[in-house]
């Protein structure tokens, strides 16, 4: 018979006994007295047991609708869902949180993590956007209802990275039709871009976009002011470069002989 060393042993003993206490505290398919189910759920939140606190949170939230934890029970049931990355589901539960209660102290919270939800689904820039406007509005809506928040300069700056992004999804468009030698659509789409999106580091590849879509259009008036708004506005871009090296340097023999 092989014996077990006494360390051994003692962990497994250990591992034994934590085994069972957690299978007596997991939650069951048991409703308990609201109270309980609060407790239980605050609990299994805060040592970070996200799937325990679902269940007895969403037990409280769904069976005792009037009881006096749902509001807070409800908040946290949406930064549990977020914690294991059940983003639509947290979305959902946080923006519902704020349209049931605008005036309590954690409707900006609720706001900034509904953004914080749809941002953390939001795809790069050649794939679907939808989830990035929809942070942007959450962002947005928080800054706007509550100008105050502890949150209010994060969130702005997220919109201005999340703006960014749709930016470059705007320019890929404006791309790929210039590239099919689409001009008119490029320059919709270029057009689009730098009214929308005025800040954005994409603009001045934009308007070299718009200066080819000109061009090709024969638009002769609108590609020289196009041309001038590039070299003035961005003169030390790469497209700024390439319209002057296009340009060449002047013809010295159509210059007057300087004065002696």
């Amino acid at each position: 018979m092989i014996r077990r060393p006494r360390a051994a042993a003692a962990l497994a003993a250990a591992a034994g006994l934590a085994a069972l206490l957690a299978c007596a505290s997991a939650p069951t398919n048991e409703v308990l007295p609201a109270a309980e189910e609060y407790e239980r759920g605050r609990e299994a939140f805060g040592r970070g047991d996200f799937h325990d606190a679902i269940t007895y949170l969403n037990r409280l939230v769904l069976n005792y609708p009037e009881d006096g934890h749902v509001v807070e029970a409800r908040y946290l049931l949406g930064l549990a869902n977020y914690e294991v990355e059940e983003y639509p589901t947290a979305a959902q539960d946080f923006e519902r949180f704020q349209t049931d209660y605008p005036a309590d102290s954690l409707a900006d919270d609720a706001l900034y993590w509904a953004g914080r939800s749809y941002e953390a689904q939001s795809l790069e820039p050649p794939l679907d956007q939808s989830d990035t406007r929809r942070a942007i509005s959450s962002y947005t809506d928080l800054v706007r209802q509550y100008p105050g928040s502890e949150h209010a300069s994060d969130a702005d700056a997220r919109v201005a990275a999340l703006r960014e992004r749709l930016a470059e999804k705007e320019y890929m468009n404006t791309r790929f039709y210039a590239r099919q030698e689409l001009w008119e659509a490029t320059e919709i789409y270029a057009r689009s871009l730098i009214e929308e999106y005025p800040q954005s580091k994409w603009v001045a590849p934009a308007y070299l976009l718009l200066l080819r879509a000109f061009e090709a259009q024969g638009k002769t008036a609108e590609a020289a002011a196009a041309r001038e708004t590039l070299l003035e506005q961005f003169p030390e871009s790469p497209e700024a470069t390439e319209v002057r090296q296009a340009a060449g340097p002047p013809d010295v023999s159509l210059q007057a002989d300087a004065p002696r």
